[in-house]
């Protein structure tokens, strides 16, 4: 193996570079990649997108997202139209302080029969990754250069999941450009997280640690939880 630096010239002509490993001067040759230079505009417009809500999001069907965008001089981007979109994937969970728990909830138990025994009895369902939820939502901001569009039809789901905000809109410069922000779906406002001993140094007897956390990572005292062993 070896590695190679390439400066780029000051000069260099714009467009599309291709990168090709070749053996000797006449020997054969491997395309192994590409880059694109271009020419760096300043964007003349700047902005955000978040919910509305500025609390948890739990549980919800319907989410209200704000978006402000202005020019980077100062005023806002009056009438401007935008695109949002958003993106729903399934999240791992870990807080602080609590390492060795397990907060994923466990697949269907009528999968899990049906597929038999395996080694993945505690691990999420892929088929709701990367689940788009809204689609380029057509938004005009107002003449202060905000606007509010409604994410409708947030599925129902057991576990954290993330959701990916995007706007994207012309800027002056001639790009297009597009501002994301990343929340996450809370199915409760309490998660449940479980720890066993290692299954190895077991011989009759498992004993098993449940917790109940509120989703800033913090203890909860009295909430009632069920453990069952399938």
């Amino acid at each position: 193996s070896a590695e190679s630096v390439l400066t780029i010239p000051a000069a260099a002509k714009l467009g599309l570079y291709s990168v090709a490993l070749r053996a000797g001067k006449e020997g054969p040759e491997w395309q192994s990649g590409e880059f694109r230079v271009e020419a760096f505009r300043l964007p003349v417009l700047k902005g955000s997108i978040a919910p509305a809500d500025k609390g948890p999001l739990v549980d919800l069907r319907t989410l209200p997202v704000n978006v402000q965008i202005g020019y980077v001089a100062g005023g806002g981007a009056a009438d401007l139209p935008v695109q949002v979109s958003a993106l729903l994937r399934n999240k791992s969970l870990q807080f602080d302080g609590f390492e060795g728990f397990r907060f994923t909830p466990p697949r269907n138990r009528q999968d899990t029969s049906a597929s038999g025994t395996d080694d993945s009895d505690e691990e999420p369902d892929t088929d709701q990754d990367n689940r788009v939820v809204a689609d380029k939502l057509p938004l005009k901001l107002d003449r202060n250069g905000v606007g509010q569009v409604k994410v409708d039809a947030l599925p129902a789901t057991t576990q954290a999941q993330d959701l990916l905000l995007e706007a994207s809109y012309a800027d002056p410069s001639g790009e297009v450009q597009t501002l994301r922000s990343n929340q996450t779906l809370w199915p409760s406002m309490v998660v449940a997280g479980i720890k066993t001993e290692d299954w190895v140094s077991t011989s009759n007897r498992l004993t098993v640690q449940a917790l109940a956390l509120d989703v800033s990572g913090r203890p909860l005292a009295g909430v009632p939880l069920q453990v069952h062993a399938l």
